[in-house]
């Protein structure tokens, strides 16, 4: 019975913790995640609004930070 009550206090405490799915303004397709150290960073397509392939930086895979772009300038559109 113990064991039982402790699966429920703990699925409980682990539902407790939740987070709100975070809103980026840019159209970001095709992502993908890599860990370096104690960081994730994620990089993706994008189509407007933005240099080529944005970089974001994360230390929990749920608050992103918006670090800059592997291609800063598009200058073939010129």
């Amino acid at each position: 019975m113990r064991a039982i009550l402790g699966l429920l206090f703990s699925a409980a405490a682990a539902l407790a913790e939740t987070f709100t799915n975070p809103v980026i303004w840019e159209d970001l397709s095709d992502v993908e995640v890599t860990r370096a150290g104690d960081a994730y960073f994620m990089t993706a397509s994008t189509f407007h609004y933005s240099p080529g392939t944005p970089v974001l930086r994360s230390y929990d895979l749920v608050n992103w930070e918006h670090i800059g772009h592997s291609v800063p300038v598009l200058d073939w559109s010129s």
